[in-house]
C-alpha cells in the first residue's frame, strides 16, 4: 500500500484527467494480487522401481605387482641387461655380481660329489656281492647239513625219516630216547629249512633267513654231538663190528666238522653283508652332504644374480657395471605389464555399503565419461586410515579385464555398487523427516497434508529412500512448503 500511494499521487497530479474508475481499479487489482492464498507445496510422487546403493570415490591407478629387486649379497656389479622401458619375462636374469669365488666353490663341491657317486655305485655293488655271498652260505649250510643227517647221522638209524631207532643197544636209555626223539624232530625242521630256501635270493629277508639257518645248524650240532657220544657209548658186541663203529665215527666227526665250517662261514658272511650294508647307509649319508654343499653354493651362486619375479615393465635401474652394491638394497624396480588396481579411500559413512567382490564402474580422465571399465573390489582394509581428519578405509579394486588403454599413475573415477532393490516404492530422501527416532513423510490427500509414519529401507545413488511399509505407489508426498 505504501509504495503504491506515491504513485497514485504522481498519476493525479499530471495534467492528464484520470478518472475514479481507472484509480478504483488500479487500487482494487493490487489488493487481488496480494490476498493471502495459503501454503504452497513442492511435492513427488511415490513411484516403484529399483534402488541400488552406489559409492563415488577417485583414485589412482597402480600396477598390482610393483617390485623393488635388489641382490641378496654385497658385491661388485657385472653386468646390467636391463634400462628403463624394457619388457621383461618371468625368470629373466637383470643384473649379476662378481661370482668367481662362489663358482670356484660350486665346482669343487660338484667334484666332491661326483667321487661320492662313484663310492655309493661302489658300496651298492659291495652289498650286493654280500648279499650274494650270504644266500650262497645259507645255501652251503642246507647242504652241509643235509648230508650230515642222511650220509653221515642216519647210519646208525633204521626208518630215521619215520620212526628213528638206533641200530644197537646203549645201556643208557635217556641218551638212546633222546637221540631218537631229536632225529625225528631234525626231520620235520629240514623239510621246512628246504620250503624257506626254494624262492631264496639276494632280494629275500636275508635277516630271518639267517636266523633259521643258525637254529638249523645248531639242531643238526646238537643231534650230531648226542650220535657221537651214543657210538662212543656202545659196547662191542657181535654187531655193529668195530669196522663198523669206526667208520661211523670218522663219517659223524666229519659232519660235526662240516656242521662247524658251515657255521663260521655263515657268521662271516653274515657280518660282511651287515658291514657292507652299514657302508652304503653311511655312504648315502655322504652323498647327502654333497648334494646339500652343491644345492648350497648354487643357492649363494643365485644370489648374485637378480631374476625378474615377474612378467613386467623396468620402471627404475639405480646400477652401472662396476659398482659396489650392499645387501638388500633396491636397484631395480619392476611392475606388472597388465594387471592393474586402484586405490581409493572410503569414508566410514560409506564403507558399510562396500563389499568384497562388489560391482565397480570406472571412467578414466584419459578417455572421458563414455568409456567405462568394468572392476570389482578386491580387498578391504579392517583397519582405519585417517584422511585430513577423516576416518576412512583403504579399498583395492581390480579391472575386470587387461586394457591397454589402462597406465599406471591414470586418475581413476569409480562408481561402486552396493545393495539393490528391485520393484520397490521410494520417494526422495528429503520428504522424510525424523521425530523421535521414528520416520515421517507428509502425504497431500486433497489439498491437506497428512502426516504418516513409515518404515525405510535402502537409500539409493539416485537420492531415493524406499519405502517398506507406510505408503502406495502414486502417494503425492509434500518435500517442501512454502
Amino acid at each position: 500500500m505504501k509504495t503504491i500511494l506515491p504513485k497514485l499521487k504522481k498519476i493525479i497530479k499530471k495534467p492528464l484527467f484520470i478518472s475514479a474508475a481507472v484509480i478504483v481499479a488500479l487500487l482494487g487489482w493490487y489488493f487481488y494480487a496480494n490476498r493471502d492464498l495459503g501454503p504452497t507445496y513442492q511435492t513427488a510422487f511415490a513411484l516403484r522401481g529399483d534402488v541400488m546403493e552406489e559409492v563415488s570415490v577417485t583414485g589412482r591407478v597402480k600396477s598390482s605387482d610393483d617390485i623393488a629387486l635388489s641382490f641378496e649379497k654385497s658385491g661388485k656389479v657385472t653386468r646390467v641387461n636391463v634400462t628403463v622401458g624394457n619388457k621383461v619375462g618371468l625368470g629373466q636374469l637383470l643384473a649379476s655380481l662378481d661370482s668367481s669365488e662362489a663358482q670356484t666353490q660350486l665346482t669343487q663341491a660338484e667334484a666332491d660329489l661326483r667321487v661320492q657317486e662313484v663310492k655309493i655305485v661302489n658300496a651298492e655293488i659291495a652289498l650286493e656281492e654280500s648279499k650274494k655271498g650270504l644266500v650262497d652260505k645259507i645255501e652251503d649250510a642246507y647242504t652241509k647239513s643235509d648230508d650230515a643227517l642222511r650220509t653221515k647221522a642216519d647210519q646208525i638209524f633204521s626208518e630215521p625219516s619215520f620212526n628213528p631207532q638206533l641200530r644197537f643197544t646203549l645201556d643208557d636209555a635217556v641218551l638212546k630216547a633222546s637221540t631218537e626223539k631229536d632225529r625225528l624232530t631234525m626231520e620235520s625242521e629240514m623239510n621246512a629249512w628246504k620250503s624257506s630256501l626254494v624262492n631264496l635270493s639276494s632280494s629275500s629277508d636275508l635277516a630271518a633267513q639267517v636266523i633259521q639257518t643258525k637254529e638249523g645248524l645248531n639242531s643238526m650240532k646238537n643231534l650230531l654231538d648226542k650220535v657221537a657220544l651214543a657210538i662212543n657209548s656202545y659196547t662191542l658186541t657181535t654187531y655193529p663190528t668195530q669196522t663198523t663203529i669206526n667208520g661211523w665215527r670218522t663219517d659223524v666227526s666229519a659232519a660235526r666238522s662240516n656242521i662247524s665250517t658251515a657255521t663260521t662261514s655263515l657268521l662271516t658272511a653274515e657280518e660282511k653283508w651287515k658291514t657292507a650294508d652299514s657302508n652304503l647307509v653311511l655312504q648315502r649319508a655322504q652323498i647327502g652332504s654333497s648334494l646339500a654343499n652343491v644345492a648350497n653354493f648354487k643357492t649363494q651362486l643365485g644370489k648374485n644374480n637378480i631374476y625378474a619375479s615377474i612378467s613386467g615393465i623396468i620402471t627404475k635401474v639405480d646400477i652401472k657395471p662396476g659398482e659396489n652394491v650392499t645387501v638388500s638394497s633396491p636397484v631395480i624396480n619392476l611392475i606388472s605389464i597388465n594387471d592393474f588396481e586402484v586405490e581409493a579411500n572410503i569414508p566410514e559413512a560409506d564403507i558399510s555399503k562396500v563389499s568384497l567382490g562388489s560391482p565397480v564402474q570406472i571412467t578414466l580422465d584419459a578417455y572421458g565419461d563414455e568409456v567405462i571399465f568394468k572392476a570389482h573390489v578386491a580387498s578391504i582394509e579392517p583397519a582405519e586410515t585417517i584422511v585430513e581428519g577423516v576416518t576412512t578405509y583403504k579399498v583395492r579394486v581390480e579391472f575386470s579385464e587387461n586394457d591397454e588403454r589402462i597406465k599406471s599413475g591414470m586418475t581413476a573415477n569409480m562408481d561402486i555398487q552396493g545393495k539393490s532393490e528391485t520393484n520397490v516404492i521410494s520417494v526422495p530422501q528429503q520428504a522424510i523427516v525424523t521425530k523421535n527416532g521414528e520416520k515421517f513423510v507428509k502425504v497431500l490427500k486433497n489439498g491437506t497434508p497428512l502426516e504418516i509414519r513409515v518404515t525405510v529401507g535402502l537409500r539409493g545413488a539416485n537420492g531415493n529412500t524406499t519405502i517398506l511399509s507406510g505408503l502406495n505407489e502414486g502417494d503425492e508426498v509434500i518435500l517442501s512448503e512454502k
